[in-house]
């Protein structure tokens, strides 16, 4: 084996930092382990399954922070919830376990990220070849997303089609040595089913926001094509923003909706929408019907700088999801307390539960326009309420802090590889 500790990330989902707007938990996940001093290298799919196209071949092999990337044959596809996105899986989990053959460090310890189907059972597979412990790092709820496919009379019908991919989950879960999770209802899934870990070793690890970093601005950037889109001729206007998917699983047909509702009433907001997916034409036909006083879509792929530069000019940031969503704690809400931004959301659970002992937002009802529209004019209308839920947001800004959360996982490996190495000099 390698010196310094060699930990290999498998993990086919998750943009590589000059795809994304911000670093993703697999790169602030890796990020923190070169900088404990570990050797990372992370297997990712070769298609990318945001932006729904493959890498280019002349992509780099590493990065400046020292992260190794092996880009891993798999299959294209279109929709996020579908037969297509099971068999490019079920292809990066053969061609993962093939290609890793090549790599010249083995392993001392494998982290699976999206663990819960095919990639995960080669990831036990590759763990048990090596001999080396398996962390689980549980993103999202699989199979329970792929329900959302199923029309919502027969949703109580998925589990049994489901049941297969209910049992593989369970299989690979039992072998993990440890379990990390990025919300509260993951953690309970993954640390019920993991039999081998140890409760200490099933840890909550928010996949957070580097605070320090994310927030710079690069003042001689041109952001002058986002500032004509951003209605700025009224201070007295409320900026809504929301920055994301436009995928299936997110309540955008409701925030279009909405933003229609706002323009009737002459409410004295705009809504700015932010990102790429499957309701993006609708996007796109919406910003052109609705003034763009009202509603702005200002493109599909954003820099950190332009996106800072949004946020900046903003006040409330939207988490706007579909009513049965998996999604516990999104990306983007990261990003919106760190900028100091009040939250309106339509998720139950772990998130709604923060926005109200933290009151730091609003929740509206996923689906109803006529709630949306009224949650926002409610905050527009009581400017008192709006400046408290900002001074909240950015207060619990800090709690998220990528380094503070990451850092419980370099412990758990350390530990780990500790005992791993123990068991081998009593043999």
């Amino acid at each position: 084996m390698c010196d310094p500790a060699h930990v290999w990330i498998t993990n086919p989902y998750g943009n590589l930092p000059s795809y994304s707007w911000r670093p993703t938990r697999g790169v602030l996940l890796a990020k923190t382990l070169v900088d404990a001093g570990f050797d990372v290298t992370w297997f990712t799919s070769a298609f990318n399954h945001t932006r729904k196209e493959f890498y280019p071949s002349s992509l780099p092999v590493a990065d400046e922070s020292g992260i190794r990337y092996r880009l891993v044959s798999a299959y294209g596809y279109r929709k996020n919830i579908g037969v297509g996105r099971l068999f490019s899986e079920a292809m990066f989990a053969v061609r993962l376990t093939l290609e890793s053959r090549r790599e010249t460090c083995r392993p001392n310890l494998i982290i699976a990220g999206h663990a819960t189907l095919f990639s995960g059972l080669a990831s036990v597979l590759l763990a048990k070849r090596y001999g080396v412990p398996l962390v689980i790092d549980m993103y999202d709820l699989w199979p329970e997303v792929f329900q959302l496919a199923f029309p919502s009379k027969l949703r109580w019908f998925a589990r049994f089609v489901l049941s297969p991919l209910y049992w593989l989950r369970r299989q690979i879960f039992t072998q993990a040595d440890a379990v990390i999770a990025l919300a509260r209802i993951n953690l309970e899934v993954a640390a019920s089913a993991a039999q081998i870990a140890r409760k200490d070793r099933c840890l909550l690890v928010y996949e957070g926001i580097d605070i320090k970093n994310a927030l710079k601005e690069d003042p001689a950037a041109d952001v002058s094509h986002i500032s004509s889109l951003l209605d700025t001729t009224s201070a007295a206007r409320v900026r809504f923003v929301y920055a994301g998917t436009l995928g299936s699983g997110y309540d955008i047909q409701t925030l279009l909706k909405a933003a229609a509702i706002l323009e009737a009433r002459k409410a004295l907001v705009q809504i700015v929408i932010a990102g790429d997916g499957y309701w993006r034409t609708d996007v796109e036909a919406a910003a052109k019907a609705i003034s763009s006083n009202y509603l702005a879509y200002v493109g599909r792929r954003l820099n950190p700088t332009e996106l800072h530069h949004i946020y900046k000019e903003s006040q409330v940031g939207l988490c706007a999801y579909v009513r049965d969503s998996t999604v516990a704690m999104p990306s983007k809400f990261y990003d919106y307390v760190a900028e100091g931004l009040a939250i309106v959301s339509s998720l139950r659970g772990e998130l709604a539960d923060l926005i109200k002992d933290e009151r730091f937002g609003l929740q509206y009802e996923a689906g109803s326009a006529d709630s949306l529209a009224d949650t926002i004019c409610r905050i527009e209308g009581d400017r008192k309420l709006l400046q408290s839920f900002r001074r909240n947001a950015k207060a619990a800004a800090a709690q998220f802090d990528s380094v503070a959360q990451y850092d419980k996982v370099v412990k758990l490996i350390k530990d780990l590889l500790a005992e791993a190495k123990g068991s081998r000099n009593k043999v």
